[in-house]
């Protein structure tokens, strides 16, 4: 079983619209890698771009198709992105740096309609997927990338794991319904409904927390890779969990299961909150899961 192919997160949105069940805008999402991935916190001022606060994946022993790229992020701007993955097996075309792209994405674009447009032709291989998108205005949306196409759903609230709902390629249903492999389509699927149906009139930080420590579906003996949102699979699982609020200017982190538990890889338990405004450019957090605050290491470590 190649899960060293695929990342398996859980996302979730929330606009600030009229019709939306709540005025709390967030997005929010756990980071399900092999645990030789980690994620770690960055903070980057780009000469003449928008400053921003984001996740950067760092792979320790595993290969990904994702490494180096941001996937999570907020700018000086308001506007926020999450991501999860989608295998695509369609022409690659013109090879793209992913982590080049994703940071366009967050240094370019101040809105959802910008970031929408940026990602509206396709995207490099290992960035395909679904891109959640919430800017400051409170406008929400997710776009389905291909490497050559796009579709945009604008929605008051949105949910996505590893498959596409809207964008129609001829690996859609290779990959999103059948898969590539059984284990790792009955999770996204098993995690769709649940974050679905989880999904609801959360009014503060703390009740979207309680949305990424979901265990529904965990199993005294875990597969390889896990059913649940907070995920305990035995060779890949949940590394990381985030929230964006925009209107905070926050980024919430927490490093290994958002649980707390601590089996195969160490966890915070909590989340420590990142505002954009009040930290300094480079390194915040170590692959480690160390804090590094104010000493954060210099952007020119970066790159």
């Amino acid at each position: 079983m190649h899960t060293s192919s695929f990342t398996l997160c859980t996302i979730f949105g929330r606009g600030e619209l009229a019709g939306c069940k709540s005025p709390f805008g967030f997005l929010a999402s756990t980071s399900d890698d092999p645990y030789g991935v980690r994620t770690h916190v960055i903070a980057k001022s780009p000469l003449h771009a928008y400053r921003f606060i984001g996740t950067r994946i760092k792979s320790l022993k595993n290969t990904v198709p994702w490494e180096g790229m941001l996937t999570r992020a907020l700018n000086e701007k308001g506007l926020a992105f999450t991501y999860s993955y989608v295998p695509c097996h369609e022409e690659k075309g013109e090879p793209r740096d992913r982590l080049e792209f994703s940071e366009g994405l967050i240094t370019r674009c101040s809105s959802v309609a910008e970031a929408a447009n940026y990602l509206g032709s396709g995207v490099p291989e290992g960035c395909t997927g679904n891109w959640m998108l919430l800017d400051a205005s409170g406008e929400l949306a997710v776009v389905e990338a291909s490497c050559s196409s796009s579709e945009v759903l604008m929605q008051g609230d949105l949910v996505r794991t590893n498959s596409w709902q809207l964008l129609s390629t001829p690996e859609k249903t290779n990959v999103a319904k059948t898969g590539p492999d059984p284990i790792l389509t009955a999770s996204s699927d098993s995690r769709l409904r649940r974050a679905t149906s989880l999904l609801g009139l959360e009014s503060t930080v703390d009740e979207v927390m309680n949305l990424v420590r979901d265990h529904e579906g965990m199993s005294y003996d875990e597969p390889e890779y896990g059913l649940s949102i907070c995920n305990h699979g035995k060779s890949m699982g949940t590394v990381s969990a985030e929230i964006v609020v925009p209107r905070q200017n926050a980024l919430y982190y927490n490093f290994g299961r958002p649980c707390g538990a601590c089996d195969r890889l160490a966890s915070w338990g909590r989340f420590h909150k990142f505002v954009l405004s009040e930290v300094r450019d480079g390194i915040l957090t170590s692959v480690e899961g160390r804090i590094l605050g104010t000493t954060a290491i210099a952007s020119a470590d970066l790159t």
